[in-house]
């Protein structure tokens, strides 16, 4: 059986990833900070679930080896203008991700953002050069960056996907979608 390390699974994203993870077949090991949040989630049962800031700690587990990361989990997403992005933010995901690697973990998918392209029109591509203009932004293509030296150092497949404007149940409610929902 593949397993994968997913970080904000209780996140807006994580809560539609780990029941998809799961319907294909993945033992998923859930990272989130609160257990009894989790355990309103239907799949909880389903999981090996690791009440964990991963700002504070890292995961320990028996094994690393054949074990995949999609890390959803970002902090202070309240204010994307806010420098703690890059001053705290940052080096405490990187520093995460990079032990994970350090210890064996060889498949990296980490969310990034649409904001990371800065303001633009017209077809926008994975070629496109990125121009962040709010400190998460800068925090998010930094993070990229750095993990590319990273994986010069060590055998692991880092990929990143940028998100566009998602939806759905769970959405922050200061959200323009949402608040366009909410007008409707």
């Amino acid at each position: 059986m593949k397993s994968i390390i997913v970080t904000g699974a209780t996140g807006f994203v994580g809560r539609y990833m780990v029941p998809y993870l799961l319907k294909n077949e993945y033992h998923v090991i859930a990272v989130g900070r609160n257990k009894n949040q989790a355990k309103q989630f239907s799949w909880f049962d389903d999981v090996e679930f690791h009440e964990l800031d991963y700002h504070e700690s890292f995961l320990e587990l028996t094994s690393y080896n054949n074990i995949g990361l999609l890390h959803l989990g970002w902090d202070a997403l309240t204010d994307i203008n806010d420098s703690i992005h890059f001053e705290v933010v940052l080096p405490k995901n990187y520093n995460f991700i990079k032990d994970l690697i350090c210890k064996g973990v060889s498949n990296v998918l980490v969310t990034g953002t649409w904001m990371e392209y800065g303001i633009t029109n017209g077809e926008l591509s994975a070629s496109t050069p990125t121009n962040p203009i709010t400190p998460y932004a800068f925090a998010k293509v930094s993070l990229q960056k750095q993990l590319e030296f990273l994986r010069k150092e060590h055998t692991v497949n880092i990929k990143w996907a940028r998100l566009f404007s998602i939806y759905g149940e769970g959405q922050d409610k200061n959200g323009i979608l949402s608040q366009l929902d909410d007008a409707i």
